[in-house]
């Protein structure tokens, strides 16, 4: 009964705030989004949780808290003011800079495409992903390549954003560096090699192209259709690499479905298990607090900051996971 309360809530909810704002783009509404549907694919999937718990209402009390919270901060910041009216809206650009910056990312990307292929032919098992995901400890420049990475994506967000503000004259010119520079970015942003971290990396830039081309709501929603197919269709690649010996008995149409609705509802059966049973630590405040913990950590030299791995939990037969929604990660404070 809790979980059709929830699910009934969420998509009044989401109804009722598309209706007031009118605007696909705003937080009100894309809050809604992926809640809802994760919550169909709970109720559809074969997951062991019970619908009666208590959570799937705190669930819900959080959802609203979330949208009385929008709307006060609505009342500040209007829809109509997300692209900011600067006093000064047409701007030059210095293209000299702009093109440093792009052959410098060309020279990254190529030592990165380099690397990685030598790498995975060095430590080759099934597939390119198995190959990579599973001795990327021992790639040394990880995390370099990570920062610079993230510089990139940056640099491409500023860039999308800038756009709304260059001179007409120049416009022809700049969104032909800015489309050598949104490639550059894509192939750094599939480079991350995990659905989580694609996902990650592409949404920020993603919502920036959204707002900065000023476009209808019917536009906008298409753009979201399509990415979420692209999407989809890059999570059934990984998908079928990073668990290709679940699908050597033929199996591959219902596997990629239990795919799907572990990676998108999961984490609704995992919470319910471990706030019902009780079985999470009392950390009071140390989730929560965690970053001013592990800064303490870099400088002292310390070991104060909670680990972010949770303990994996049986969900169905065979079936395990160990991710219980960000509410989780307050839960213990």
């Amino acid at each position: 009964m809790s979980l059709i309360i929830w699910m009934i809530g969420i998509i009044s909810i989401l109804c009722v705030v598309f209706f007031v704002t009118r605007d696909i783009l705003s937080p009100a509404v894309l809050f809604c989004l992926p809640w809802t549907a994760a919550s169909i694919l709970l109720f559809l999937s074969d997951f062991d949780y019970n619908s009666n718990s208590i959570v799937f209402l705190l669930f819900f009390l959080g959802a609203i808290v979330f949208e009385i919270g929008y709307f006060c901060g609505e009342g500040v910041l209007k829809k109509r003011q997300r692209v900011p009216k600067m006093a000064i809206r047409n701007i030059t650009c210095n293209f000299t800079f702009i093109k440093i910056v792009i052959v410098l990312e060309i020279i990254f990307v190529i030592i990165l495409l380099i690397s990685y292929t030598d790498f995975i032919i060095r430590n080759y098992e099934n597939n390119i992903f198995s190959s990579f995901y599973n001795n990327r400890s021992e790639f040394k420049m990880l995390k370099p390549f990570g920062y610079i990475k993230n510089i990139i994506a940056a640099f491409t967000t500023v860039m999308m954003i800038q756009r709304m503000f260059v001179l007409n004259e120049i416009k022809k010119k700049y969104n032909a560096y800015l489309l050598l520079q949104s490639a550059i970015c894509i192939i750094c942003i599939l480079s991350n090699m995990t659905r989580n971290g694609i996902l990650q990396a592409f949404l920020p830039v993603f919502m920036a192209y959204l707002i900065s081309s000023q476009q209808s709501a019917t536009e906008i929603f298409k753009k979201l259709c399509i990415a979420g197919i692209a999407f989809l269709i890059l999570f059934i690649v990984v998908a079928a690499q990073k668990f290709w010996y679940l699908f050597e008995d033929g199996k591959f149409a219902q596997e990629i479905i239990n795919q799907i609705s572990l990676y998108a509802s999961s984490s609704f059966a995992a919470i319910q298990q471990v706030y019902d049973g009780g079985g999470y630590p009392q950390v009071w405040g140390a989730n929560s607090f965690r970053f001013f913990y592990a800064v303490c950590d870099k400088v002292f030299g310390t070991d104060l900051a909670v680990s972010l791995k949770n303990e994996f939990i049986y969900i169905a037969k065979d079936v395990t996971t160990n991710v219980y929604t960000f509410y989780y990660y307050y839960l213990p404070s």
